[in-house]
Order: structure tokens, then sequence, then C-alpha cells
């Protein structure tokens, strides 16, 4: 039985790796989408079950993203991936008695960190030479949408330390998921006007992340064409 069970667990083990940035694609689609859904869900009904569902797919997206940098990263980024998730864990469950602004500063940085590990691990999967496949493009994707999430992070946190960095006709704080949302406006160069920058810093990171959501695309289409390209050929 012990056997048995180490099998299956090895192939549940190379599914997953077959499939890794898909299912992180998945998972950071549902957070956009589906994660403001079920909160506000759960706020207004109360069932317990919602919010359950809020906390799972947090810690799926957190695992999962730990699970693919851990995979092409070296023993001693290994070691500080580790460190970041005991200190999520640590300011999401409140071991620790953290003051609001400590505890919410100390998570977010975490998060950005992970996201950046996270950005490095799919763009270098995405844009290394070899066949273009599925994954690869998923992977691509996956490195765009993780860098909307970091860059809300960092707008919440700058929010955080110096207040009213952001305007709202609203007049309403920036909280976390607010600031996601403004952070993926301007990586799409959208740009509604709900809520605009209203700090030089602010206003230089979001035109640094227009810029940058636009050139990655062009260079990401150019890449993987050219290597789909040498591919064709060389069949």
């Amino acid at each position: 039985m012990p056997a048995r069970g180490l099998t299956h667990a090895r192939r549940l083990a190379n599914a997953y790796w077959q499939h890794r940035f898909g299912l992180l694609l998945a998972l950071l689609l549902a957070m956009i989408g589906g994660h403001p859904l079920l909160a506000t869900l759960a706020t207004r009904s109360g069932i317990a079950a919602l919010e359950t569902a809020v906390s799972a797919l947090s810690w799926l997206l957190m695992v999962s993203l730990m699970a693919l940098v851990a995979g092409v990263v070296r023993s001693r980024t290994r070691l500080i991936l580790a460190a970041l998730a005991i200190v999520y864990l640590v300011t999401v469950i409140s071991v620790v008695p953290l003051a609001g602004f400590a505890r919410d500063a100390t998570r977010e940085g975490a998060g950005i960190t992970a996201c950046v590990l996270g950005i490095y691990a799919c763009g270098r999967h995405a844009l290394r030479p070899g066949q273009v496949n599925e994954e690869r493009i998923w992977a691509a994707l996956d490195a765009y949408l993780l860098a909307g999430f970091a860059l809300g992070s960092l707008y919440f946190t700058l929010e955080t330390v110096w207040p009213d960095s952001f305007g709202a006709p609203d007049s309403m704080d920036l909280t976390p998921g607010k600031a996601v949302y403004f952070s993926f406006i301007t990586l799409a160069t959208v740009g509604y006007g709900d809520i605009s920058p209203a700090s030089d810093v602010t206003r230089g990171l979001a035109v640094l992340e227009a810029i940058a959501g636009q050139g990655y695309l062009a260079i990401l289409v150019a890449r993987l064409v050219s290597l789909r390209g040498g591919s064709d050929a060389r069949e």
C-alpha cells in the first residue's frame, strides 16, 4: 500500500509539473475574477463555506507559485522561498501580535518578492530557446499577470506608507483589491480614471507600468514568432 501510494504521488507530481504554468494561469485568472466575487458574496451572505473558498484560493495560488519557482531556481533561492512562505503564513493567520501596518507591510513585501521570483521563473521558461508549446504561452501570460499583482501590492504599500498617493472620486481608501484593479487597468493602458495616481512617485510608477506592459507584449510576440519560425525551419 505505501508503494502504491508513492507511485500515485509521483504520477500526480509529474502531471502537475507538465501543466504547472497552465494551472498557475487558471489560479491567477480565478484570483482576478473569482476572488472579488467570492469575497463579496461571503461578506454579504455570511456563509462560512464562501470564506473558506476565498482563503483556499489564495493559498492554492501561493503554493503553486512557490512550487513553480522552487523547480527552476537554485537551492539558496529555495531557502528564500521557504522564508517567504513562513512570513506570509505568520502574517495571514496572525501568529505573532503585529500591528496592522506592520502586518500589512510584511505580507505585501513577501507577496511582491514571491511575484518577482515567479515572473523570473515564468519569463525564463517562456523566452528560452526551444519548441513553442502551450505551456510556454501560459508561462508568458503568467509573467504578465504576476507583474500586475506585484505592482498592485506595491501601490497598496505606497498608499499605506504615504496616504493620499492615489485619488478617487468617491474618496474611499485604496484597498488591496482596488490597488490590483488599478494596476491591471494601467498595465493594459485602459485608464478608466476612477482611481488615479496623485503623487509624483505613483505617477512615475504608473507610467513605467504602462510602458512595460505594452513593451512586454511586443517583445513576447516577436520572440515567440522567432522561435516558432526557427523550429519550423529546422523541421
